[in-house]
């Protein structure tokens, strides 16, 4: 079977894309639920699986003889997916015993005192403490296991229906291969490509024509409506068509192509309507390619395709077409990844008797991340060291298993939390193979005491010093077998002793318990009622756009929730009209213009669209009667610096959303805390830059800043009159912590806060 029909190298690469993208899709939305629950989110991400491996495998059944394989197949999919998702997703079972006994052998009592107890003293007292816990979690773990149950019995319903419906898509895909006069289309060759262009003059026909021939003589099985569209056959039938069942589409750019597009006039219109329902049903990722032949990319391109890379054919570039002739034929000019040197010593030895076994016959990629009973991170004190290392706990070797040390993170006392510091990542462990049931034979020093008197430690075995005295958070990758996860480990240190892990500090009572209320949304969940309310938002054009560039989303909302802090929906009116007359002219936060809101049961909502390019950026945003204001904003474009990130821009949206915190906490909205959640998406490789002069030559930044992460978060809990007497502070320190995600490590605090108050005014207080 390993040489069977469906494991044609291109087929699996088309599955392991699909999968990693539904895949990352759950995962970004368990970060940021924006719509739907959990229990729908999980059953639809494994049906999307199953679905990627059948569109993958269809198109290899060519006879009637296959078709029962193709079903069977299809099967042992689904039951491969079944039983990855109860072993390591969201459902695998976090009240196992084996989960039981590592919480109680990681309990800070027990770790405290297993060095005084002998092994029998060890495992008995363990054993009691699992007893206790399970005791202690029956309630929840029976609550959990049904709703496991009730969520399997959605997906394999679900599953038995989709192989009903892909049986009969087989049995219609052979009929149709049998008797159709089109050349059938072969797994990795470059057939099926539609140009979609807008009749602008007889010229720029002929030029598409000219097109669509020159890639036919290059082996690309380009559709044209010049050339593919019979005589008496209906031309919406045959747009429609084209662009669903091609396997690309062109999407030839123009100034009236883009004018048609985004008006729905014409035929490009029509194309429009059924290019943007495939962009947001995401069922035409990647398969969109915008080739710019008349004006520039922000004049010609459509609106749905913002942001979408494409090849620029104005002056015929042969460079550029060849480009694109290379996509179209899945030529990549990436560089293979060749084998690890002889070096890292990763081969393992063969143990006796052993034998190559073959790949499974239908390899899924439902797993990304690296489970943690898998692969476990043991961490312990040896000496004056700190060290980590990894057991494998599967039944077999898992290869290249590595640890990285990412941060580096102080815990700071005045900000109630971690305070992330530009860190090179370090290698701790490198890649090699871990054998099942057994460690690594090398630990590798997380931290140690350089010196006899202990004062000054060493991180890992790189010369990277500090000597002050405190807590740290160590942001851990663990990676082995092609898949990662993270974790963190907390440690404290003072100079004259030795270092020593600890519990998260935020969750110990050694510290004021206000530090439990400052960043761990864990330990201080929002209310549900929040995201319902949130769930029932309605989405737009507007937000999807923003959706679709670097953003900012901000949300305040009470600790508390409260149906009615405000009385009604005109008060919610009112109060955003006060404070819009108090906010600066430079910078108006939340917009709007005159009464032009919408109203629902609970929220009030306004929104502005303007130009790429605009100054005022895209804005949507909403305030409800319970308190809570959610606004998304893309980042502003600047033509003189695309692709960096004005430092003023971070200070000044900082500014206004504390400003306007303050201004609900002074009416009591915000009483007795507030939660204030500030993040950035799509800003990886984004640069910051504050320039000092029209050219930019002069930078207060004045190094190469740029953000690693996609995603900047920075999180706020704070008393409601600590939040109308220090707005200003809070809002600094809320831009130099995303300063600091950018690199920037020493930003002018003075000059900052003179531009708070240049650009908002004096602080008032009792405002």
């Amino acid at each position: 079977m390993a040489d069977g029909p469906f494991h044609h190298p291109s087929i699996q690469a088309r599955i392991a894309a699909d999968v990693l993208r539904i895949q990352s899709g759950l995962l970004e939305w368990s970060v940021e639920p924006t719509e739907g629950d959990l229990d729908s989110r999980i059953v639809t991400t494994l049906v999307d699986t199953l679905d990627a491996h059948a569109r993958a495998y269809l198109d290899q059944v060519d006879c009637d003889s296959l078709i029962p394989e193709y079903t069977n197949a299809l099967r042992l999919v689904g039951a491969a997916l079944i039983q990855n998702a109860e072993k390591r997703s969201f459902l695998a079972d976090p009240y196992s015993d084996d989960r039981l006994r590592r919480k109680a052998e990681s309990s800070a009592e027990y770790i405290q005192r297993r060095r005084s107890l002998t092994l029998e003293e060890q495992e008995a007292e363990i054993r009691a403490a699992v007893e206790k816990i399970r005791c202690d979690v029956m309630k929840e773990a029976v609550a959990w296991r049904s709703w496991r149950n009730q969520i399997l019995s959605r997906i394999e319903t679900r599953f038995e229906a989709r192989y009903r419906h892909w049986t009969s898509e087989a049995i219609d895909h052979v009929r149709h291969s049998q008797h159709s006069v089109v050349e059938a289309v072969v797994p990795g060759n470059s057939a099926g490509v539609f140009i979609s262009y807008s009749w602008d003059s007889k010229e720029h026909k002929e030029w598409v024509l000219k097109l669509a021939t020159r890639l036919r003589d290059d082996g690309i099985d380009a559709i044209l409506d010049q050339t593919h569209l019979p005589l008496g056959a209906r031309s919406p039938e045959f747009m429609e068509r084209s662009v669903r069942e091609s396997r690309c589409v062109l999407v030839v750019s123009t100034e009236t192509y883009k004018q048609r597009f985004d008006n729905r006039e014409g035929g490009a219109g029509y194309e429009g309507h059924i290019i943007t329902g495939e962009i947001v049903n995401e069922v035409g990722e990647n398969k969109f390619i915008p080739v710019l032949r008349s004006g520039d990319w922000k004049s010609a391109m459509p609106t749905a395709l913002s942001g979408t890379h494409g090849v620029d054919l104005r002056n015929d570039s042969p460079e550029e077409y060849r480009r694109l002739v290379k996509h179209l034929h899945g030529i990549t000019d990436i560089r293979p990844v060749g084998p690890p040197p002889e070096w890292l010593n990763t081969s393992p030895a063969k143990v006796e008797g052993q034998t190559d076994q073959p790949v499974s016959i239908l390899p899924v990629s439902e797993v990304i991340l690296l489970p943690v009973e898998e692969m476990p991170l043991i961490s312990d004190k040896r000496g004056s060291s700190l060290v980590v290392w990894l057991k494998n706990e599967t039944l077999d070797p898992m290869d290249r298993c590595s640890i990285t040390l990412n941060s580096l993170q102080q815990y700071s006392e005045k900000r109630r939390g971690f305070h992330r510091n530009p860190f090179t990542p370090i290698l701790l462990i490198g890649p090699q193979t871990v054998n099942a049931g057994r460690a690594t034979g090398e630990a590798a020093a997380l931290v140690r005491c350089s010196d006899v008197d202990n004062q000054f430690l060493t991180v890992s075995n790189d010369p990277i010093e500090f000597r002050a005295a405190g807590i740290w958070l160590a942001d851990i990758t663990v990676e082995g077998d092609g898949r990662s996860r993270k974790e963190t480990l907390f440690l404290r240190w003072t100079p004259g002793e030795e270092p020593q892990f600890i519990e998260d500090p935020r969750l110990s009572s050694e510290h004021d318990k206000t530090d439990v209320d400052v960043r761990d949304p864990v330990t201080v969940p929002d209310p549900t009622e929040y995201w319902d309310q949130r769930k029932r938002l309605q989405e737009t054009d507007i937000l999807r756009k923003i959706w679709s560039k670097p953003r900012w989303r901000i949300w305040i909302r009470p600790l508390e929730f409260r149906k009615a802090r405000f009385q009604s929906l005109d008060q919610c009116r009112q109060f955003v009209h006060s404070f819009a007359a108090s906010a600066p002219v430079s910078f108006p936060y939340p917009w709007l213009s005159g009464d032009a809101f919408e109203s629902a049961e609970e929220w009030i909502v306004g929104e502005i669209d303007t130009p790429d390019g605009g100054v005022t950026p895209a804005e949507r945003w909403a305030l409800s009667r319970s308190g809570q204001f959610v606004e998304n904003r893309a980042l502003r474009e600047i033509p003189q610096l695309v692709g960096h990130v004005h430092a003023l821009e971070i200070l000044d949206t900082a500014t206004a959303t504390l400003e306007f915190a303050a201004r609900m906490a002074n009416r009591g909205i915000l009483s007795p805390k507030a939660r204030i959640t500030f993040e950035l998406y799509q800003v990886d490789g984004r640069v910051l830059a504050w320039p000092q002069d029209v050219f930019g030559d002069n930078d207060a930044v004045g190094q190469n800043c740029w953000c690693q992460g996609e995603i900047v978060s920075v999180d706020r809990i704070v008393d409601a009159a600590e939040l109308q007497a220090r707005r200003r502070e809070f809002a600094l320190e809320v831009a130099l912590e995303i300063y600091a995600n950018f690199g920037w490590s020493n930003p002018p605090r003075q000059c900052l806060t003179d531009e708070q108050n240049q650009r908002f005014g004096a602080m008032q207080r009792g405002t």
